[in-house]
């Protein structure tokens, strides 16, 4: 008898936004940071905005070493931007990334 096992391999997105636990939060997720091939240590940095006037507001959550954070205490039934820019000691400091849209419940 011959067992066939199914790997499968989760695509990874670059930048996710999604309902946290909390009303108002919000969780952010980062691919892990990495430089040919393999990961890297980095600072995650993370800008929350809102649409004033037609344009974007931005404002600076706390950075993280990690590739995960949540904002909290976001305002609710308003659209809020989200956006995310990663600092490594190898590549320096990278563009932020295009912004992502979430109205927090």
């Amino acid at each position: 008898m011959c067992v066939l096992v199914k790997l499968y391999k989760r695509a990874i997105k670059d930048f996710e936004i999604k309902q946290g636990p909390g009303a108002g939060s919000i969780i952010l997720i980062s691919a892990a940071a990495m430089i040919d091939g393999k990961r890297v240590a980095a600072l995650y940095r993370w800008q929350w905005g809102v649409m004033i006037d037609g344009k974007i507001v931005w404002y600076d959550l706390d950075s993280t070493p990690k590739h995960r954070t949540i904002a909290i205490n976001m305002p609710l039934e308003t659209a809020v931007f989200f956006r995310k820019a990663v600092t490594t000691t190898k590549g320096g400091a990278g563009k932020f990334c295009k912004e992502k849209c979430i109205t927090p419940k």
